[in-house]
Order: structure tokens, then C-alpha cells, then sequence
């Protein structure tokens, strides 16, 4: 008969404490997965169906295959998070500051990072990757919707804009638009709820041999961007405007622009040959996540632009300008 000392005795209460705890983090992890798995087919049902039923929150424009990485301690913003989990979706559009209402139009997005900060209550890192095209439905004039946006409102003290869930105006549509929004019968700006959204295909005209043409002119201006981005150098001149400069009147930049570029072509895949999806494309390179900030914003306007051609020209008008900042020739 084996003799139990006390510090077998302690072996064994270890062993027994190291086993439960494996044994949780294994039924966690086999949820965690469970969750996940679920969380794919309602996105490939989504896109299958080309509609469906999302959180929508009005942030910074994102575009498909762009990712935006954050630390989170919105308390609002983190229990979003917490209840969607990893594989989760929403919808992220944005504000048009001249007309100050929301843009119907944004991004079917996917949460590829969700995790809680040790030690940091409420405090969680995500990454939201851009996936497709979507508008948010509803009529075409005086559109409503209960969405999440930060407002000083949704602070108990009014001192900052928090994440808060309520009615929003959205910028009228050019077209008319038979669809209503789906009802919502949470109440509280603590409550986020979900609205109807359509996917968004090609633009009808996107085959065009005229607007083709102007899509094929964009590739040396394209080329020259990138050139001038990736270059360190071009960051030595004072004159150019750059939001990650290590400080303004300084040389050089906080970050590396090479790695950054090289890290966004990545994200966003080959360069496109259709003029619709090359338009979005070359949206997502000039004004890339995180922002190197040479460039002037056209995300939003690009989302919202109602055929190939409009976006095509927004995005010359983009690419030429932000070209001339990084020469030199006319700082932003």
C-alpha cells in the first residue's frame, strides 16, 4: 500500500486543480469554437440571401478588406463586442459631416478579434474587417433608424461622446425605395438593436468600355501613390502633410511607411481590373488603416456614389491631389 506523505497530498490536489482548470478552459474553448462555427454560416447565409438583419454603427468609413484594429473601453461598445463575440456582424457606416446625417451606405463587417484586456474591466481588443458592400433599407426621404453613434448625450455627465443606441437621420437616397426598416423594440441607449441591410453588388454600368478606359488611366497614378507613400524619404520634406508625423515641422514620420503600405496591399489583394471594385480599391489604399493621413478622405464619398464613373472620379480627384501633397507641390 503506498504510503500518502503530505507532499503527495499536494501533488494531488495540484494535479486536481491543474486538471479542473484544463477541463474549463477546454469546455470554453470548445464553446468558443461552437460559436464561431455559428457565427460563419449566418455570414455565409447572409451573403448567399444578400440580406439580412445587423448592428449598425456609424464610425470612421471603412471599405471591404479593410481592417480597423482598436482597444475598446466604451462600456456600451464592449458589451456589443461581448454579445456578438469572434465571427460576429455589423454594419459600419459613417456621417456626412456637411450634411450632418449618416451615409446609407457602409460595410458588412466581421469581428476577427474579440478579447477581453486582463485585469480591465469592460476594456476589449477588436479588429473589424470589412467585408462587403451593404446599405442600411428604408424609405428614400426622412429615413430613420435606431443605430449606434457617439453622442455627449449618451455621457451621464454630457462631458464626452459615448456609444449610445438611437434614432438617426439618414441622407436621403436618389432612387425611391420601397423597403422599411425592421422594427426595433429595445428601448435605452445602453441597448443596441438591429437594423435591415441589402448587400451591394456591381455598379450597372461598371462594364462600360468608356468608364473601363478611365479605370485603365488610374494604374500610373496608382503606381506613382504608392511609390511616393512607401518611400521614407518623401517624408523628409516639412511641406508634406502626414497625420503620422512624429510632430509637425519635424522630418520623417512615427511609423514605417513601407511596412504600413506593404501591410494594407496585403489586406486588400491583387489590384482589381473591374473599374467599380478597382474604385473602392484604391479608396482603401490612400486612406489606409491605421490612417497615414496624406491623403484626403473619400471612403465615405466613394461608398456613396451612385455609379463606376462617380467613383472612379472621386478617387482620380483623390489620388491626384494626395500625389501633389507627397511631392510637395501643395500640402493638404
Amino acid at each position: 500500500m503506498q504510503r500518502v506523505t503530505p507532499r503527495r497530498t499536494a501533488c494531488l490536489i495540484a494535479y486536481a486543480c491543474f486538471s479542473s482548470a484544463a477541463a474549463l478552459e477546454l469546455g470554453a474553448l470548445r464553446q468558443r469554437m461552437r460559436a464561431v462555427e455559428a457565427a460563419s454560416v449566418r455570414e455565409r447565409v447572409m451573403l448567399e440571401r444578400g440580406s439580412g438583419a445587423v448592428p449598425v454603427i456609424a464610425f470612421d468609413a471603412l471599405l471591404p478588406h479593410q481592417r480597423l484594429s482598436l482597444t475598446v473601453g466604451d462600456a456600451t461598445f464592449s458589451k456589443l463586442l461581448a454579445d456578438l463575440g469572434l465571427g460576429g456582424l455589423l454594419c459600419v457606416t459613417s456621417v456626412d459631416q456637411r450634411r450632418r446625417m449618416l451615409r446609407r451606405h457602409g460595410v458588412l463587417a466581421r469581428l476577427e478579434l474579440v478579447d477581453a484586456v486582463e485585469g480591465r474591466a469592460d476594456v476589449y481588443q477588436c479588429t473589424i474587417a470589412g467585408v462587403k458592400r451593404c446599405r442600411v433599407v428604408g424609405p428614400a426621404a426622412n429615413m430613420t433608424a435606431r443605430v449606434g453613434r457617439w453622442r455627449r448625450k449618451y455621457d451621464e455627465d454630457g462631458r464626452e461622446a459615448v456609444l449610445g443606441w438611437g434614432l438617426e437621420r439618414f441622407v436621403d437616397a436618389m432612387h425611391i425605395d420601397d423597403a422599411t426598416p425592421a422594427p426595433s423594440t429595445a428601448n435605452g441607449p445602453e441597448t443596441w438593436s438591429e437594423c435591415s441591410i441589402e448587400l451591394v453588388g456591381q455598379d450597372a454600368d461598371a462594364s462600360d468600355k468608356e468608364i473601363a478606359h478611365r479605370a485603365a488611366s488610374l494604374e500610373p497614378l496608382l503606381d506613382r501613390w504608392i511609390e511616393l507613400a512607401r518611400d521614407a524619404s518623401t517624408y523628409d520634406n516639412i511641406n508634406v502633410v502626414a497625420a503620422a508625423r512624429r510632430s509637425k515641422g519635424e522630418r520623417g514620420l512615427a511609423t514605417d511607411p513601407a511596412r504600413l503600405i506593404d501591410t494594407v496591399l496585403d489586406d486588400l489583394g491583387p489590384r482589381p481590373a473591374n473599374p467599380t471594385d478597382l474604385a473602392f480599391w484604391g479608396a482603401a489604399l490612400i486612406n489606409p488603416l491605421p490612417p497615414l493621413g496624406v491623403s484626403l478622405e473619400i471612403r465615405g464619398p466613394v461608398l456613396e456614389a451612385p455609379d463606376a464613373l462617380s467613383r472612379l472620379v472621386i478617387l482620380e480627384n483623390g489620388v491626384r491631389r494626395s500625389i501633389a501633397n507627397l511631392e510637395g507641390m501643395c500640402p493638404l
